[in-house]
């Protein structure tokens, strides 16, 4: 059994960190909306209740498309924040990179010697 290098041990939680995906966000938006809408619907449905005013209910069904709204473009914004190191480092590794081609016939990476056919007298 081989033993884990030392900077193996170190690079162990990154690797276990799932990447964000849009999936992601959109089941956590999903899933805030979810929590928002049902907390408002019954804290008015409460206070509607209490004061014996249904226009207080009316009122708090208002807010739970503005409260929609705010929770998916947050989520948007999240998501582009998550995805802003990725994108970075690519484009680093893009800029970094040099074009590779290949090397001329007498471009010096090839000496006179590698050219000449092997004596055989050896």
């Amino acid at each position: 059994m081989s033993h884990a290098k030392p900077i193996d041990k170190l690079d162990i939680w990154d690797r276990a960190r799932p990447e964000p995906t849009p999936r992601t966000f959109v089941r956590a938006a999903g899933l805030a909306n979810l929590l928002v809408a049902t907390l408002v619907f019954v804290e008015f449905s409460v206070i509607a209740v209490v004061k014996n005013d249904p226009r207080v209910f009316a009122i708090g069904l208002l807010f739970v498309p503005s409260f929609t709204l705010a929770i998916w473009v947050i989520a948007v914004v999240l998501y582009f924040l998550a995805l802003g190191p990725r994108a970075l480092r690519a484009l680093g590794r893009c800029l970094v990179r040099r074009p590779r081609s290949l090397p001329a016939a007498r471009s010096g990476v090839w000496d006179e010697w590698l050219d000449r056919p092997e004596p055989h007298d050896r």
